[in-house]
């Protein structure tokens, strides 16, 4: 599901942007200089992803453990169990290790296609 609505965000992205990107291609720019610019727009919304995600996350963990919530007790005990967050940067890292793959997973699909861009048909792009 996030590697399509994360395609799909991309793909639009370069959709809005065909005039732009063949005006860049008729000024010389290579495809491959194109597909670098479309991949380090996905690498940037990853990384704030992962920026404001880290931040909610840590907000949330502040939060539920100030309340001092309990969670009920197992089968056969009585006292009921503190519920403790704890923030474990190891996890973090590695989700946001995911995030870059899967986000540079779904940058293919628009990568391929401004690869494909020809320069007349973009500069008519309506």
């Amino acid at each position: 599901l996030v590697v399509l609505s994360t395609s799909n965000t991309l793909t639009m992205a370069v959709l809005e942007r065909v005039r732009e990107l063949g005006t860049l291609r008729a000024i010389g720019a290579s495809a491959g200089q194109l597909a670098r610019l479309v991949l380090a727009e996905a690498l940037w919304l990853a990384l704030l992803g992962a920026l404001l995600g880290g931040g909610v996350a840590a907000l949330l963990i502040a939060l539920l453990n100030a309340l001092h919530l309990q969670m009920p007790p197992p089968p056969g005990a009585v006292n009921p169990i503190d519920l403790r967050l704890a923030w474990v940067p190891e996890a973090f890292a590695g989700a946001v290790l995911l995030m870059l793959a899967v986000l540079s997973l779904a940058a293919i699909p628009p990568l391929v296609r401004v690869a494909r861009l020809r320069i007349v048909e973009a500069l008519t792009h309506t």
